[in-house]
C-alpha cells in the first residue's frame, strides 16, 4: 500500500509542475532597437540570430515565461528576413506593432527569452 501512495504521489508531483510551453500575442509596443547577431555567443545559440529590445516591457500573462525586455529569435525562423523587414520599417516610422511569441523551446534562440513567430504592424 505504502509503494502504491508512493508512485501516485511521484506521478502526481510530475503532473503538478510539467510547464508546457505556451504562446501569446502581445499588446501594441514601441520598439527600442532590433540586432542581428554575428555569432552565437554570451548564450545566444546561433549566429544570425534576431534580438528585439521594448524598453517599455511585455505584458506577459500566465501562458509564457520569459523576460519581458528581450525577444530572440532563431533565424531559421525568419529566414527570409520578412519579419525583420517588418519590424524595421515599423521602427524607423515610429509605429507599434504586436508580436506572436512563444516559450516552446523548440524556438528557443537565447535561454530564458521568447521567440518570435509573428510580427503585426499597426
Amino acid at each position: 500500500m505504502n509503494i502504491l501512495k508512493s508512485t501516485l504521489g511521484i506521478g502526481l508531483l510530475c503532473i503538478s509542475t510539467a510547464a508546457f510551453p505556451g504562446m501569446i500575442h502581445t499588446q501594441p509596443v514601441s520598439l527600442g532597437s532590433i540586432a542581428v547577431l554575428g555569432g552565437a555567443f554570451g548564450g545566444h545559440v546561433a549566429p544570425g540570430n534576431m534580438e528585439i529590445y521594448v524598453p517599455a516591457g511585455l505584458q506577459l500573462s500566465g501562458a509564457v515565461n520569459c523576460d519581458i525586455h528581450y525577444v530572440t529569435t532563431l533565424r531559421t525562423i525568419d529566414a527570409d528576413r520578412s519579419m525583420l523587414s517588418l519590424l524595421r520599417d515599423a521602427k524607423n516610422a515610429n509605429q507599434q506593432v504586436r508580436l506572436w511569441i512563444t516559450d516552446d523551446p523548440v524556438y528557443t534562440a537565447y535561454p530564458g527569452r521568447c521567440s518570435l513567430l509573428s510580427v503585426e504592424r499597426i
